[in-house]
């Protein structure tokens, strides 16, 4: 699976950010922010990294002014490796 994580330094703005998607007919859901990624506020959003874009651009118009980044998820056996997009 192709999955990305959206992170926010504002646990509404990644509720609103997790609304928006999922009214799109996007799925996603909240996640704890994996102890990985060292920020945001401890819940992130994650979804398919093909709707990135689109999820940009809901931050772009929401002005969901407290994105830290959109992270990939890598599932390497027993371990979990983060990477900045």
């Amino acid at each position: 699976m192709d999955l990305c994580i959206a992170i926010f330094r504002s646990r509404t703005q990644v509720y609103e950010f997790i609304d928006f998607m999922t009214n799109a007919g996007i799925a996603c859901s909240a996640i704890n922010t994996p102890t990985e990624a060292h920020i945001g506020c401890g819940i992130s959003a994650r979804f398919y990294c093909g709707h990135r874009g689109y999820a940009r651009e809901i931050i772009m118009r929401r002005n969901l002014n407290t994105f830290v980044g959109f992270y990939h998820i890598m599932q390497q056996g027993m371990r979990t490796q983060i990477v900045k997009m």
